[in-house]
């Protein structure tokens, strides 16, 4: 049978260097999983501020180039909405990835919602 498993190399100072394909393999992992940054580094073994580093990093070479992702990285992606005849509330909910959500309940704060969701897709804010 053969081994998957593959040695991973230490700097000088005990900490294993993570390959270059294996580092966007877990990117792009974190980017479909919708958790959050720290979530997901325990999930994966990985400590947050390594993570973390490694997110910052791909988000400035995005900007470099142009692209646009949303945090948490994965394409910004429409859902289905349904009303419930009659709305128990007249107030939108959006849910973001990672379990945030945030209602809006007039025009004033629709405006607001979508400065923030603008700054979420220019990578403005942090996970």
């Amino acid at each position: 049978m053969e081994s998957t498993h593959e040695l991973l190399r230490m700097d000088v100072e005990g900490r294993v260097r993570t390959p270059a394909a294996r580092r966007e393999e877990i990117l792009e992992e974190f980017e479909r999983s919708g958790m959050s940054a720290a979530a997901f580094a325990k999930a994966v073994g990985v400590k947050y501020p390594t993570l973390a580093n490694w997110i910052q990093k791909r988000r400035q070479a995005r900007r470099m180039t142009g692209e646009k992702k949303e945090p948490g990285g994965a394409a910004l992606k429409w859902v289905e909405a349904s009303v419930e005849c009659p709305p128990a509330r007249s107030s939108l909910v959006v849910q973001l990835p990672g379990g945030a959500s945030m209602a809006v309940n007039d025009a004033a704060q629709a405006a607001l919602a979508g400065a923030l969701l603008r700054s979420f897709i220019d990578g403005g804010a942090a996970c």
